[in-house]
This record gives C-alpha cells, structure tokens and sequence, in this order.
C-alpha cells in the first residue's frame, strides 16, 4: 500500500505527464493515434493511484502474489503492444515509400519519352 505523500507525489507525476501529452499532440509532434495508449496508460495509473486497493485486488484475481510483479507485468506487456504497433506502422510505411517512389519513377519516364518525342518532331 503506498503512502499519502507518495500517493500526492505520483499523483502529480502523472498529471504533469498527460499534461506534456497534451502538448505534444497539439503541437503536431505526436499524433493522436499514436498518443492514445500513453493516454490510456496515464489514466490507468491515475486510476491506481486514486483508488489504493485496486492494484492489490487486481493482482489476488490474476493470481500473482506481489502487487509490484503484477505492475512489471503489465508495463512489459504494454511496452510489447507499442513496439509491435510501431512495427506495424513502419512496415506500411515503407511499402507506401515503395510505392510512390515507382509511380514517380514511371512518372519520370513517361515525361522523359514525352520530350524525346518532342524534340524528334522538331528536328524533322
């Protein structure tokens, strides 16, 4: 069970962390979708941190004996959620990257075969 003084203390923490959050989408660095698990996360700890005897309740119903593992846990598989969607989203984007680059390079050709022809024209 955490301390009040603890409890203020991350309580502050993680208010200071959505508001960054809060920041960083609105100044366009982070989108939206890609802010959206911190945000979750952020709430979720918030939620922990204002109930007290949430996280030792949801630790007994998973079967895991210290409320701290259940915490470890949880963290790794959310850090494996955000790698995997990041995984993800670079695969598209480099498909999409392939993409464009061969329609451009089409687009080259057709403008270069478009002078060559032109300039044929003009010599004769």
């Amino acid at each position: 069970m955490l301390t009040f003084r603890i409890r203020i203390i991350l309580l502050v923490i993680l208010l200071v962390f959505i508001a960054i959050l809060y920041f960083i989408v609105r100044g366009r660095k982070l989108s939206v979708k890609h802010s959206l698990p911190w945000l979750f996360m952020g709430i979720a700890l918030l939620l922990v941190d204002c109930i007290p005897g949430i996280l030792d309740y949801a630790a007994h119903l998973m079967g895991v004996v210290t409320p701290a593992n259940l915490i470890f846990v949880l963290g790794f598989i959310f850090l494996i959620l955000i790698v995997l969607g990041q995984a993800m989203s670079i695969s598209k984007m480099s498909t999409q990257i392939r993409r464009l680059t061969q329609e451009m390079a089409l687009m080259e050709n057709q403008q270069q075969q478009g002078s060559n022809i032109k300039d044929r024209e003009m010599r004769m």
